[in-house]
């Protein structure tokens, strides 16, 4: 499932997400255009606050969850799992993806 979580947030992150349309001009943006342009029209502090909640502190949430669940497949422990525990703890309350699992 993790994988998949990967596979789609890459669609996910390269597909429109913005599109206006007005007197017959249509315009559509994908998150990083409408962070670039949040960026250019001098909101820097919403720019860095979108990008981190709707895309970085998602892909870290994934990257760390393949990190650790990936050596299990080959029945090893992953190195650095406690840090990558506490990690991925932290990192979900700033996510703005969600988890069941109580032990995240």
């Amino acid at each position: 499932m993790t994988l998949a979580a990967l596979v789609v947030f890459l669609i996910g992150s390269a597909s429109p997400i913005v599109t206006l349309e007005l007197r017959g001009i249509r315009s559509v943006a994908t998150l990083y255009q409408a962070t670039e342009m949040t960026w250019q029209a001098g909101e820097h502090l919403v720019a860095l606050l979108s990008v981190a909640t709707a895309f970085v502190f998602p892909l870290v949430v994934i990257l760390l969850r393949l990190w650790v669940l990936l050596p299990l497949l080959a029945g090893r422990r992953a190195p650095g799992l406690v840090p990558a525990m506490r990690a991925l703890r932290w990192v979900m309350r700033w996510s703005m993806s969600r988890s069941s699992c109580s032990a995240c």
